[in-house]
């Protein structure tokens, strides 16, 4: 069901050490944006089976979603 993906990685500049990423599932041209947010330590990944199931359980539904972005 998802039409494409794509990663982002954020560097904040010179002094700070750490990298923001962020990943992007694309499923429809229109709908809800989903936003994921995790800890320290966790990595975004970890909200890829739950996007699944939440995508899966929705539709069955008819609700639309556009996208869904773990950061």
């Amino acid at each position: 069901m998802v039409l494409s993906s794509k990663s982002y990685a954020f560097d904040p500049g010179p002094g700070f050490p750490l990298v923001a990423t962020a990943k992007r599932f694309l499923f429809a041209e229109d709908g809800f944006t989903l936003v994921f947010a995790h800890g320290n330590g966790f990595h975004k990944e970890h909200w890829d089976p739950v996007i699944d199931d939440l995508v899966e359980l929705l539709s069955s539904q008819q609700v639309k979603i556009r996208e869904a972005s773990p950061v």
